[in-house]
């Protein structure tokens, strides 16, 4: 049976720009799993594969803002991304055709600032 299923994405994004040289801009974007909740991970018997640990993400969340300049020459752009996911962890398989052990819920987050420099020639 097929583990995957149709992936939803939704975006939202807005800029402003302050003077023609300067602009904010924030957004949102949500993508929903790509896995049935039933889903698992599938060893053969006989596999040489020792990492029997797997995850079914959820949902993720991305946040952003940012900050821009552009220049005649010179441009530069600082953004902060804060990420944010939801996945049911299983330490391990013990599908026997009836159930799998029990998940453990976990949710990850992760923030990054990101800088870009830039020169026109």
């Amino acid at each position: 049976h097929s583990t995957s299923r149709r992936q939803r994405q939704m975006c939202i994004r807005d800029r402003y720009k302050v003077i023609p040289q300067f602009a904010l801009r924030a957004g949102y974007n949500y993508q929903s799993s790509i896995f049935k909740d039933d889903a698992f991970k599938n060893l053969p018997l006989n596999s040489i594969q020792t990492d029997t640990d797997f995850v079914n993400s959820e949902s993720l969340s991305n946040y952003t803002l940012g900050i821009g300049y552009r220049g005649s020459m010179f441009y530069a752009d600082l953004a902060y991304k804060y990420t944010t996911y939801d996945a049911k962890f299983y330490p391990f398989d013990t599908f026997d055709g009836n159930s799998l052990v029990q998940a453990t819920k976990v949710t990850n987050t992760r923030s990054q600032v990101l800088l870009t420099l830039g020169i026109r020639f």
